[in-house]
């Protein structure tokens, strides 16, 4: 049924279930979902998972300088409207220019510098998103190689898609509010209410991606960008609509490629489908 706090978002239930406790449980529910899916919440939570990255690119960079970033928010300062002031990077890195939006770039790697692409959305990220055509042309654009951190993304995205394709990803398992909406949190989280149980309200980086950033981050980059440099036209002739996903999978050497043949054609006496 519909349910006008959440417009055109579908609710489900239990078939016999008494439409009198149906309608109890969607009015608990529903506003509930409506103050996390809407009202310019997305843009907060996009921002903590967003200064979660800068923190650990900030730290990094004062542990070593020579991985300098671009992209900056200004946490010493109050927040307005909800959100951190934040400094965007350039749209350009030496002769490429694009028309889109990093959320960060790094420097320093001996292979090229980062574009990092930060996304906090519930839903999990796969194979046709089109987030991984916005990251393949922006990074192809300026000349750089392609990261994406994302709450998660499934199996086949990863192993069919952004490895052989030489995009680096990280999953950062938990969808981040902003730290001054703990209860919300909570009770997005409980198993009778949403059930979101991976909500934490905090804009602190967890150990896990703090530890993709300073270990495991560095020990791919050299593989990881090998596939990307040697992928990379093909990549972005399938984002800007060149080919299709089975196409692209064949080139890049996805397991999920076609294995074509050439087979010598059969002969009539032979052939099986022959009038004769």
């Amino acid at each position: 049924m519909d349910h006008p706090e959440t417009k055109t978002k579908n609710w489900f239930s239990n078939i016999g279930t008494s439409q009198e406790k149906i309608l109890e449980k969607i009015s608990t529910v529903a506003p509930i979902y409506s103050s996390v899916s809407g009202g310019g919440f997305g843009n907060q939570t996009g921002d903590a998972l967003e200064v979660i990255v800068f923190k650990c690119l900030e730290t990094i960079n004062k542990s070593n300088p020579r991985f300098a970033y671009q992209g900056h928010f200004h946490l010493d300062k109050p927040k307005k409207n909800g959100r951190f002031e934040r400094i965007e990077p350039p749209q350009n890195i030496g002769g490429g220019v694009t028309l889109k939006k990093p959320d960060f770039i790094q420097y320093g790697h001996d292979f090229g510098p980062l574009c990092i692409e930060c996304k906090n959305y519930r839903e999990w990220l796969y194979p046709r998103d089109g987030i991984i055509k916005e990251l393949i042309i922006k990074s192809y654009q300026m000349k750089s190689i392609p990261v994406i951190i994302d709450r998660r993304i499934h199996y086949t995205t990863k192993t069919n898609f952004l490895t052989p394709a030489g995009i680096i990803a990280h999953e950062s398992y938990y969808q981040y509010y902003p730290s001054e909406y703990s209860e919300l949190a909570e009770k997005v989280k409980n198993k009778r209410l949403l059930g979101f149980t991976d909500v934490r309200a905090t804009e602190d980086p967890d150990v896990r991606t703090i530890k993709f950033f300073n270990e495991l981050l560095p020990r791919v980059i050299e593989d990881m960008s090998k596939k990307w440099s040697r992928n990379k036209e093909a990549l972005y002739d399938y984002a800007t609509g060149g080919m299709n996903l089975s196409q692209l999978y064949t080139i890049i050497g996805s397991p999920a490629g076609g294995k074509w043949s050439e087979f010598p054609a059969v002969s009539e006496e032979f052939n099986p489908f022959s009038d004769r």
